[in-house]
């Protein structure tokens, strides 16, 4: 039986406290995996206040989003077959 797969989304104002909530979920839980658009500004930017072009910051979102949800999908179906699995971040 497969564990459903639950996401949250956290939005808001800069400043509102997004970030701080999303860690403060991963230390409670080690299976959260946190997708920060302030992270991928600083890659893109090298400066996270900086907000840039969205149409440049959701490309890589959401193949950050597909990409966890496919090593999800891949961990369930090995489990129901009996393997053991390992998720890295």
């Amino acid at each position: 039986m497969n564990t459903p797969l639950i996401c949250h989304f956290l939005i808001g104002s800069p400043g509102a406290g997004k970030s701080t909530i999303a860690q403060k979920l991963a230390n409670y839980d080690k299976n959260y995996v946190i997708v920060s658009t302030d992270k991928i500004r600083f890659e893109l930017y090298g400066d996270e206040s900086i907000q840039g072009k969205w149409e440049e910051i959701e490309p890589i979102v959401i193949k950050q989003i597909k990409d966890i949800v496919t090593r999800v999908s891949a961990s369930q179906m090995l489990l129901t077959r009996g393997f053991r699995s390992i998720i890295t971040r």
